[in-house]
């Protein structure tokens, strides 16, 4: 399992609720979500940090209620997608819509 492709989440928030339902979403897709609890960082820092340790190139940051997914093949300043979890619902749509990007698929947010 070590070696299997995934997209990276990188997290200094202690609901780990969140993490278990954005990598529950992710699953759902057919694609690995890897966590890791991280020291420091904003939620974009975290982001940036995990697309360039994931071997999809995509990750997420999530700190203080915020997640961000950040896309590292698309070299731009912005996330591709950034919201505030309020609900362990929004948290699993992330977590899909990270896996949807890497399928190739319409995201999910906002529907």
């Amino acid at each position: 399992m070590g070696n299997r492709p995934s997209i990276e989440v990188w997290s200094r928030d202690p609901r780990t609720d969140w993490i278990e339902e954005m990598q529950a979403g992710a699953e759902e897709e057919g694609v690995w979500m890897r966590a890791t609890q991280a020291d420091t960082g904003d939620a974009g820092a975290l982001a940036q940090g995990a697309s360039r340790a994931s071997p999809l190139g995509v990750g997420v940051g999530v700190y203080g209620g915020q997640a961000m997914i950040w896309v590292e093949a698309l070299h731009r300043f912005n996330p591709l997608l950034h919201i505030e979890i309020k609900t362990r619902d929004q948290a699993r749509q992330l977590g899909a819509d990270a896996a949807r990007y890497v399928k190739g698929t319409p995201l999910k947010a906002g529907e």
